[in-house]
């Protein structure tokens, strides 16, 4: 009986980390798009900040949270004012925080780069600040 429930407990687990794994993507990838739409509207910028978007295009910012890791939940935005040269450089500024992290700065290429502040890897095996 014991092995059973063991078997089922762990599969719920499975399951529910699957769930807020792909509801984490699903946030990235939509803020992704609306910022796609945000440079289109208004003549190739993008925003200083996620607070650009708000209200007319996304009613607010969408909770993170990343399963199997150390960090809460959280609708907090690092934006990155000064952006270094290339991404690689950028994702050495990451500080594993688990956050959105945004690069706010309009004289940088990466300016609109929109990630999540985390080193973990999700259950396929990807570096959260891969995505």
């Amino acid at each position: 009986m014991k092995r059973s429930k063991s078997i089922v407990s762990r599969r719920l687990y499975e399951c529910a980390r699957e769930v807020n794994e792909g509801l984490a993507r699903q946030n990235l990838g939509a803020v992704r798009c609306l910022l796609s739409l945000y440079y289109g509207e208004h003549e190739g910028r993008y925003p200083a900040g996620l607070g650009g978007l708000l209200p007319a295009f996304l009613p607010s910012v969408p909770t993170l949270a990343l399963p199997c890791t150390k960090h809460a939940p959280s609708d907090r935005v690092r934006v990155i004012k000064k952006a270094p040269s290339s991404m690689a450089s950028l994702k050495r500024l990451l500080r594993d925080s688990g956050r959105w992290t945004y690069v706010g700065d309009p004289k940088s290429h990466l300016h609109g780069t929109f990630l999540i502040d985390c080193r973990h890897k999700d259950a396929r095996g990807r570096t959260w600040s891969g995505l």
